[in-house]
């Protein structure tokens, strides 16, 4: 049986939160959620790319909006991951139009990232967080996140 989650990262991948303002935020995000089943992971300085499961759609470019070939992208992760010290966000150029990007710049649909951190509260009866809600996460959290919707 699959399952639905929303998990909350900072829009900054390095942003760092203390324990107790983890604490706070864990405790908010089950309020909002209706969820008795959440868990907060820190993965101290590793830098780890949190995706959307079965939701994912398409990987775009930044500058011109063109989709990524998912082989062109894995081989981007391939290059960029560090069994030890997780991800590195290198520069690269874009194959469609040369731009300048990161793996972290990417427009992934549904939304995805980087982060040291992540919280998830298991989601089956709720829609998305509305503007409001996120703002009473951001404001627990003292920093900009970003909601992603999973799938498993």
């Amino acid at each position: 049986m699959s399952s639905g989650f929303i998990a909350l990262i900072p829009a900054d991948p390095k942003a760092r939160l203390d324990a107790d303002t983890a604490a706070r935020l864990e405790t908010a995000h089950a309020e909002i959620v209706g969820s008795t089943e959440t868990w907060f992971k820190d993965y101290g300085a590793r830098l780890q790319f949190i995706d959307c499961g079965g939701n994912f759609e398409a990987i775009l470019c930044p500058a011109c909006g063109k989709p990524a070939e998912t082989d062109w992208w894995g081989q981007r992760m391939d290059h960029a991951w560090n069994a030890d010290h997780g991800f590195h966000l290198c520069d690269f150029a874009m194959p469609c139009c040369k731009a300048p990007a990161r793996l972290d710049t990417l427009v992934y649909q549904p939304q995805q990232g980087f982060a040291t951190w992540f919280l998830s509260a298991r989601n089956e009866t709720r829609g998305p967080l509305n503007a409001g809600e996120l703002a009473r996460l951001e404001h627990v959290a003292g920093l900009p996140l970003k909601v992603i919707y999973q799938h498993y």
